[in-house]
């Protein structure tokens, strides 16, 4: 696939997302103050960032990227380093309510719970391999 087919499809694939967002608006409008109305959400919000992600792709691949200087550089390292331990702490937090076995939680709690908990490991690991891309340069 050349670069112009790769920007088109990206492009075709935002346009998809977009669909899947504002499919998931008119099911919300439907769930409205219940627990299925935040997962749905989330479902449209990562959606939302997949569209946000595909545009960063296109514009890549499009445009010229800044140059980060050495002080920036630096900031961002410290910056995702911190980010990458909040994000530790986080997957720790969720852990431990996956890992009890109380009657009282419910299949919905533990349901959110979960998926909160994959999205700190994606995001952990996700930040971890950006740190790496970083320092390569």
């Amino acid at each position: 696939m050349d670069l112009e087919e790769r920007i088109d499809f990206y492009k075709k694939t935002k346009l998809f997302e977009n669909e899947i967002v504002r499919v998931s608006e008119n099911t919300i409008k439907q769930l409205e103050g219940t627990v299925y109305y935040s997962m749905i959400h989330g479902i449209l919000m990562d959606s939302q960032k997949h569209a946000f992600l595909l545009d960063g792709l296109i514009k890549m691949l499009s445009e010229e990227q800044p140059v980060l200087d050495q002080g920036k550089f630096e900031d961002l390292k410290h910056t995702f380093q911190e980010h990458i331990d909040l994000e530790k702490q986080a997957i720790d937090k969720y852990k431990k309510i996956l890992d009890l076995k109380d009657p009282l939680i419910s299949d919905e709690e533990k349901m959110v719970a979960a998926l909160i908990h994959e999205e700190e490991l994606k995001h952990h690991k996700t930040l971890k391999k950006l740190l790496e891309l970083l320092k390569k340069g």
